[in-house]
């Protein structure tokens, strides 16, 4: 009976630090979230634009289009995109879509 009991208590105590480790470990501080460096939304424009000129091979004309909508909704951006490109254009985008969408399937 005395060794049912002592582990018993082994076993909580077992439990118990189990349980206290995994949470200190996968616990993330205020500090550490407020440390990632997120680009700002103007950085993530600029950066999307730039990656579309270089694949696409957008003009000058065509990034000066582009710039004042890249901040605004997707659908609007969209929409301009497809204005501005020419059919060359739209069709390497809509290539590089389709594979990029098998990719992730």
């Amino acid at each position: 009976m005395k060794t049912l009991a002592i582990f018993a208590v082994f076993l909580a105590f077992g439990a118990f630090s189990a349980s206290a480790q995994s949470n200190t470990t996968s616990q993330t501080t205020v500090a550490e979230v407020k440390s990632i460096d997120l680009p700002t939304p103007e950085q993530s424009a600029k950066s999307t634009l730039k990656k579309l000129q270089v694949k696409l091979n957008l003009t000058d004309a065509q990034v000066a289009e582009l710039k004042p909508v890249m901040e605004s909704k997707p659908a609007v951006f969209q929409a301009k995109l497809k204005q501005v490109l020419t059919p060359a254009q739209a069709a390497k985008m809509e290539e590089t879509s389709k594979v990029v969408s098998k990719d992730l399937e």
